[in-house]
């Protein structure tokens, strides 16, 4: 049997192999019984690579098709890999792999970078852009404490902790871009320190 192109093959699960109750089956291997129409391999063509992924509902009215997206892949550690969002379902589906189950939406992403090590089926997460700032400076959200009105930063330094006032200006899930309060290369502490005298419970 010919191939129509050339490529790596990948072997499907083999689901009469496995045995009543089993969680995981094998991949078809030399030997095995096919039954009809059952589909052993698949030949995926990389020239236009696809990444099917989920968006939590509250964050469905924030991304718009034809936003850009940084995708990195489990397997290729060292690359971030770029690309756009080319759909999103129109319904809403349960997600029992958290519990309490949430509601997400399903979204393809269409990769405009390739990589020989990219493989069908590889794990991978997302990171939709919703905007773009220029030239600024970013903190986890893990940094940023609120004091009464003030927001703070507490900023390592020769073994001292000092509480910094910031202007935040943008707030994100994992990071907050901060306009001024803050330089580059200063280190930052990701929990607020115990006050003097206090005791840790």
């Amino acid at each position: 049997m010919r191939a129509p192109i050339g490529g790596s093959i990948s072997l499907l699960p083999n689901f009469r192999a496995g045995g009543p109750g089993s969680r995981s089956q094998p991949e078809f291997k030399r030997g095995d019984r096919a039954w009809f129409g059952a589909a052993i391999a698949e030949l995926p063509d990389l020239t236009e690579i696809q990444l099917t992924a989920r968006v939590d509902e509250a964050d469905r009215g924030r991304v718009q098709i034809g936003s850009g997206v940084r995708v990195r892949v489990d397997a290729v550690p060292d690359r971030e890999l770029t690309g756009t969002l080319k759909d999103i379902s129109v319904v809403a589906k349960p997600d029992f792999t958290t519990w309490p189950p949430v509601r997400n939406f399903d979204v393809v992403v269409s990769l405009a970078d390739s990589d020989p090590r990219l493989r069908s089926g590889m794990s991978a997460s997302a990171r939709v852009e919703l905007d773009r700032l220029p030239a600024v400076l970013v903190v986890p959200t893990g940094a940023v404490f609120q004091r009464g009105a003030a927001t703070v930063v507490y900023v390592v330094k020769s073994g001292a902790v000092e509480s910094r006032p910031v202007t935040v200006l943008r707030r994100g899930r994992d990071q907050v871009a901060i306009a001024s309060g803050v330089n580059e290369g200063e280190r930052v502490a990701l929990r607020e320190p115990q006050p003097e005298g206090a005791e840790r419970q």
